[in-house]
């Protein structure tokens, strides 16, 4: 038994063989089931998120460190501030204040307008990068970062 988008898909492809111009002409199954994709992906998503450890980062982080001190030793402040505001944060060390208090994680996902990070209480924190201005540390040093002056599309 053929199923209800086979046939939508079969009746569409008749009618522009006759050429006949209608309205039913622009619906298209791609649409639906790329949204109904994305939909799952990002309840995946969500699921890694509220689910992860503070351990399971520490080897990112490794990584991310060795990343920007490579960066450093290739060329002056300038260039590593560039590099630092172009760059996906994931990974990094940050302190931001939440409710009154000065939180501390390993960020695991950068959005558009959310920054979620984890704690060593293995607590996942979310913020929005508009409201926030939050601290990134990269070995000795810190660098403050203005969220609303980070780009959506800077990487």
């Amino acid at each position: 038994m053929p199923n209800k988008f086979t046939c939508a898909y079969d009746r569409l492809l008749s009618k522009i063989k006759k050429n006949v111009p209608t309205s039913d002409l622009y619906y298209t199954t791609t649409t639906i089931t790329s949204a109904l994709k994305q939909k799952k992906k990002r309840k995946e998503l969500k699921y890694e998120i509220t689910t992860s450890k503070y351990a399971d980062y520490l080897n990112l982080n490794r990584k991310t460190r060795e990343y920007f001190n490579s960066v450093l030793k290739q060329g002056s402040n300038d260039y590593f501030m560039d590099q630092l505001s172009k760059t996906c944060l994931n990974g990094l060390i940050i302190e931001v204040k939440l409710t009154g208090k000065v939180t501390e994680g390993i960020i695991i996902h950068e959005g558009r307008n959310t920054v979620y990070f984890v704690t060593k209480m293995n607590k996942v924190k979310e913020f929005n990068k508009k409201n926030k201005n939050f601290i990134v540390k990269i070995e000795n040093r810190r660098y403050l970062m203005i969220g609303s002056n980070l780009k959506h599309n800077r990487f």
